[in-house]
Parts: structure tokens; sequence; C-alpha cells
């Protein structure tokens, strides 16, 4: 009998000096505040989307006329023009007829569509990057934002709060949140419960 236990002591001692043991993760460490994203603004607490100016615009460019119109310096013309297709043809019915755009006058072909075509005002242009507001050219606002009257660009849902101090706290690398404060993560094989790590 004396035996026996003494070689269940022995067993139990080889498997007990094999098994992993439990461990306390250490004291938990405050959270770090991350920095704001570069397109926002930091107050040290919040980080903000704010709207933004675009300045005080420009006057527009003037644009070239159509090609095949005179340019009077202000508006873009369709001039008139008549050209002869001969009398003595026309009574015998040899001639060809009048281009297209032209009226047959019998001896003569007469343009149709003349006069100004693009007045002074529909000429006023802005660059690729601008666009037209009121009587002035403005940039374009910032993918994300819109035009709100001439010279502001507001966020998409508005300016305002976009991350709240709670949710710049971070946890170091290696570490994890348990409450309000970060402990390092468990070793391979070990889950975390509370604040101490126990084997799988």
């Amino acid at each position: 009998m004396l035996m026996l236990r003494l070689g269940v002591i022995l067993v139990l001692g080889f498997c007990l000096e094999g098994a992993k043991s439990p461990y306390f993760r250490g004291p938990g460490q405050h959270k770090i505040k991350v920095h704001c994203p570069p397109n926002m603004r930091d107050d040290l607490e919040n980080c903000w989307l704010d709207s933004y100016g675009r300045g005080a615009g420009r006057l527009p460019d003037k644009t070239p006329c159509p090609s095949g119109m005179r340019d009077d310096g202000t508006s873009c013309w369709s001039d008139a023009h008549i050209y002869g297709k001969g009398c003595c043809c026309t009574i015998f019915g040899c001639c060809n007829r009048c281009e297209s755009g032209y009226h047959d006058d019998g001896c003569t072909c007469r343009k149709t569509d003349v006069g100004i075509k693009v007045t002074l005002f529909q000429r006023q242009g802005c660059g690729p990057d601008e666009e037209i507001n009121g009587l002035l050219c403005y940039p374009k606002c910032k993918e994300g934002y819109f035009a709100s009257g001439c010279c502001i660009c507001t966020p998409n849902g508005g300016a305002g709060i976009r991350i709240t101090f709670q949710q710049r706290q971070k946890c170091r690398d290696g570490t994890e949140a348990y409450g309000d404060l970060c402990y390092p993560k468990c070793l391979a094989g070990y889950s975390p419960v509370n604040l101490h790590c126990i084997p799988n």
C-alpha cells in the first residue's frame, strides 16, 4: 500500500511539472491619444472637419468663337454669304442645287443661318478646375465637400466633430483594452480572463 501511494505521488509530480500555469498580466497602462487625420483640425480633444473658403473669385475668361464664325470682340457671328450659280443654267435647269444651309434664290444661293450665334455672356468660361457662380469663377470644392453659397466649401453632412476624444483613445501595439486600461496580450497558448492569462 505504501509503495502504491509513493507511485501515485511520483506520477502526479511528473504531470504537474510539465503543466502550464496561469499568470498575471501585470499592471495596466493608460491608453494613448492618437493623432487626428491630416485633413481634420485637432483641438487637443476632438477631431473636427471644417468648412473652408475658396477665395473671392475671379472674372471669367472669354472663350474663342467656334470655328468658321467671326469674332467682333464681343460676340460670335455667322456672316451672310451669297454665291452665284448662273441665271442661264437656272433657266434650262442644268445647275446644281444650293449647298446645305443656303436658300435658292434662282441665280444665287443665300446663306440662311446668319447673325449673332454666341453672345458675350455665353462666351464667359472658367478653367477646368473651376466653376462659375454668379458672375465669377471659383475653384471647385474638394471631393467630399459641396459649395455653400459662392465662396464656402462645406463637408458632406455638415461641418463638425468626426472623431471624439473617446474614439481617439487606443492601446499601444502588443496590448489590448480591458476596462479603461491596456494590458499585454497573452502569450501563444493562453487566453485572457480578466487580468490573467490562463492555458487553453
